[in-house]
């Protein structure tokens, strides 16, 4: 995703490697930044931030999205 794209409050899946597959988890944006030139996000349920690159939009359907894997 891109920094513009990515909102406080909305829910996304998390790529560990980015292009890769998601962790399987469902995961809320607490905060939305800059660090050091890149974009990147806080989340509930992990420590840090991540590179706003390494997020998606679930997709009901096709990602498993609503099964109740809630981070």
């Amino acid at each position: 995703m891109k920094l513009q794209d990515v909102k406080e409050g909305m829910t996304v899946r998390y790529h560990p490697i980015i292009g890769g597959k998601h962790d399987q988890n469902l995961y809320r944006v607490r905060e939305v930044g800059e660090l050091h030139g890149r974009g990147v996000a806080w989340l509930d349920g992990k420590s840090g931030c991540v590179d706003v690159r390494a997020l998606s939009v679930p997709r009901p359907g096709a990602d498993n999205y609503g099964l109740g894997q809630e981070a």
